[in-house]
């Protein structure tokens, strides 16, 4: 067995941290408007309240999840271990980046180069850059992420993450009641 530890960004992964309720769907304010409208028997809405979100403790709580996910499904005969994350980013603007972690795979190099020993990796490790020039990456990183991508099931990262998102949100989320002028 031949250990390497490698680097990746949760971007180049199927798993997502997005802080936007991506999972569940669900709309934490307005499930916590709903809830404040029963038990005061009143009839407010999202302006009538003052909203702050811990959004670094959101995204912490979020890439922790994911983790144990990875962990929970993917320790093997080729990720050996995975590390808690760290090195948080949630850009100030989400039209080319996301929401994301860094977080340290320790993989057994060999059988990962034996798992990628394929044309679809070949291919998938094959891309063309803005200057239209065929380029052919064939890091360990990269096999890193194809073997990520082909190994996991999608819906069931997602419905795992569902289960965590709401009760996330609900603890770092404080709703004030805005005073009338």
């Amino acid at each position: 067995m031949q250990k390497t530890t490698l680097t990746l960004n949760s971007q180049d992964t199927p798993f997502t941290v997005d802080m936007y309720q991506t999972f569940s769907s669900e709309n934490t304010e307005d499930s916590e408007i709903s809830y404040y409208n029963q038990e005061n028997d009143t009839q407010l809405a999202y302006d009538d309240f003052d909203w702050d979100y811990d959004k670094e403790a959101i995204l912490k709580e979020l890439s922790h999840v994911s983790c144990k996910y990875i962990k929970e499904n993917h320790i093997g005969d080729i990720i050996l271990e995975v590390s808690e994350p760290y090195s948080f980013h949630s850009p100030k603007f989400y039209n080319y980046s996301t929401d994301s972690y860094m977080a340290n795979f320790t993989v057994d190099i060999k059988k990962l180069e034996e798992y990628c020993d394929t044309d679809d990796f070949h291919k998938y490790s094959t891309y063309h850059n803005i200057y239209g020039m065929c380029s052919q990456e064939e890091s360990e990183d990269y096999m890193l992420m194809y073997y990520l991508q082909e190994e996991q099931e999608k819906d069931d990262y997602i419905m795992y993450m569902h289960e965590s998102e709401s009760e996330i949100y609900s603890e770092n989320t404080t709703m004030t009641l805005t005073p009338k002028k």
